[in-house]
């Protein structure tokens, strides 16, 4: 008869933390701590530090879908619309020069289950008006989503803000901004 020794093996993320590892031997009461090391969150690879447009969203809840945009007005941009919507369908639109990426937003980070962030990098705009919209793509069973935006120009922090958005669907016109004037105009309707 052979016997066999079974080893169970737990792993706790802590966000920002590190891993911690243990093992059981399945019989008694004691685990063994295999691994434990902390680390430092994840530095976005961009941040508020440069000149340009940076915009973030977060929200509420755990299992929930928003999305950003960032629409450019002077181009003739609509919501959900390429190539002058920059969103999770067209995260990275030619908007100026055919040969150059640095006059063009992206969406930088994207998020789809929950807390966010998404944010749009705007290192380099032309001339002209661009609209922030924020749009609740899937509730995710969690309901109606508190939205919180963040909005920086040239590393000052123009708005932050929140709205509830009530439904999947729900779109909340957050703000137009005129560059390089940096004048914001804070819009903050929701239409379900």
């Amino acid at each position: 008869m052979k016997t066999y020794l079974i080893a169970l093996l737990f792993l706790v993320v802590l966000p920002g933390c590190g891993d911690y590892v243990s093992s059981h031997d399945g019989v008694s009461d004691d685990y063994v701590p295999v691994e434990f090391s902390f680390a430092a969150p994840p530095v976005p690879a961009w941040t508020p530090s440069t000149m340009g447009i940076y915009a973030e969203l977060t929200w509420n809840g755990a299992a929930s879908d928003l999305d950003l945009h960032l629409v450019s007005e002077t181009e003739g941009g609509v919501l959900d619309e390429p190539p002058y919507d920059c969103y999770y369908a067209n995260t990275a639109p030619n908007w100026g020069s055919t040969t150059a990426t640095t006059d063009d937003p992206r969406l930088a980070t994207g998020d789809v289950d929950g807390f966010g962030p998404e944010t749009i990098v705007f290192t380099n705009p032309s001339a002209g008006a661009y609209r922030v919209y924020a749009k609740l793509y899937d509730e995710g069973g969690a309901g109606a989503q508190i939205a919180r935006l963040k909005l920086w120009i040239d590393t000052v922090v123009m708005v932050d803000t929140t709205a509830l958005l009530p439904m999947t669907g729900s779109v909340w016109n957050v703000a137009v901004i005129e560059y390089p004037t940096k004048t914001v105009t804070v819009e903050g309707t929701v239409t379900p």
